[in-house]
């Protein structure tokens, strides 16, 4: 499977979990809207330890692209 492929699937199982469990019931309801949902931050976590990068600065770091 593609690299792609395999990120928009973890995140449709990411979305699907996160209605499940908040059960559609707004988390935040004080502050600026932030850039990312809940999900996107979820799936960009999770795919980013299974391809090995340890911790949140390799994850988010440019020098390391993952497409």
């Amino acid at each position: 499977m593609p690299l792609a492929e395999f990120i928009i699937t973890v995140f449709c199982w990411v979305t699907q979990g996160v209605e499940t469990v908040t059960e559609r019931v707004k988390l935040r309801t004080r502050g600026f809207a932030p850039r990312l949902s809940d999900s996107e931050v979820i799936t960009m976590e999770l795919v980013g330890e299974l391809l090995g990068y340890e911790g949140d600065e390799a994850i988010w770091d440019d020098r390391y692209p993952i497409i």
